[in-house]
């Protein structure tokens, strides 16, 4: 069942002025630091660093995605099935959405340094709510539900 959750990611160290809670949007997320999502638009993402949601690994469907849609219902950034859109909140950029129970997107981490990293989440749901997994090699790290914003756009 469709949820139209949409998000924007970000990891980031831990500082005593975010949350301390994973917020979640309706998909299994996955995070790989490993072989089997190798591409990552160019390269691994930086961390401690900004993970942006739409960025993704580009291995195609089952290994760095799983979409339930055909094609990009949002149109923009990237041309594979994961629904993509332009943001309308300061800042601009882009936030994935058109998420249903069940898909997933895998992205590939450079760690530079050892550390406790926390995991805050950028939603938005119109009017139901969803969760979100988060593993690392295939181990589960966190999973909460994600609130009802009344909006698509954070």
């Amino acid at each position: 069942m469709p949820s139209n959750h949409k998000s924007k990611n970000f990891v980031s160290r831990q500082q005593s002025r975010l949350p301390k809670l994973c917020l979640t949007i309706c998909c299994l997320l996955t995070t790989l630091v490993g072989r089997d999502a190798l591409a990552q638009l160019g390269s691994p993402i930086t961390v401690p660093g900004r993970i942006e949601a739409e960025n993704y690994g580009t291995n195609g469907p089952g290994i760095s995605f799983y979409d339930l849609s055909v094609g990009n219902n949002g149109g923009v950034y990237r041309t594979d099935d994961v629904d993509i859109e332009a943001t309308t909140d300061i800042g601009g950029g882009y936030d994935v959405g058109w998420i249903s129970a069940g898909e997933w997107l895998n992205y590939t981490l450079n760690v530079s340094e050892t550390a406790v990293y926390q995991l805050a989440f950028r939603v938005a749901a119109l009017n139901t709510s969803g969760s979100i997994q988060v593993t690392l090699d295939g181990v589960p790290l966190c999973g909460l539900p994600t609130p009802q914003t009344g909006g698509w756009q954070v």
